[in-house]
């Protein structure tokens, strides 16, 4: 392999190891917005925002990890209250 299909298969690898973890986010906090006591539901939401302020994901990409947090629960809790707003 040459040093470009290197770097792209290791930014490929990047973005896909983010973007499980983004989807993972949206599924877990919306499950914990839908019960706030759900303690697995937490436990995967904390573990999920580690993840985005750990070294490890800042080595894989340059997305700041807690602005994009902060727009995931917003993003989580908008489809929520829409949904309210609809069945209203």
């Amino acid at each position: 392999m040459n040093d470009d299909s290197t770097n792209t298969s290791w930014e490929n690898l990047a973005n896909a190891v983010v973007l499980s973890a983004v989807r993972d986010f949206r599924t877990e906090y919306k499950k914990l917005m839908r019960n706030p006591n759900s303690k697995a539901a937490a436990g995967e939401v904390a573990s999920l925002v580690r993840f985005f302020t750990s070294d490890y994901y800042k080595s894989l990409t340059s997305v700041d990890g807690g602005f994009l947090v902060r727009k995931l629960k917003d993003e989580v809790e908008e489809k929520i209250n829409a949904e309210k707003r609809r069945s209203s």
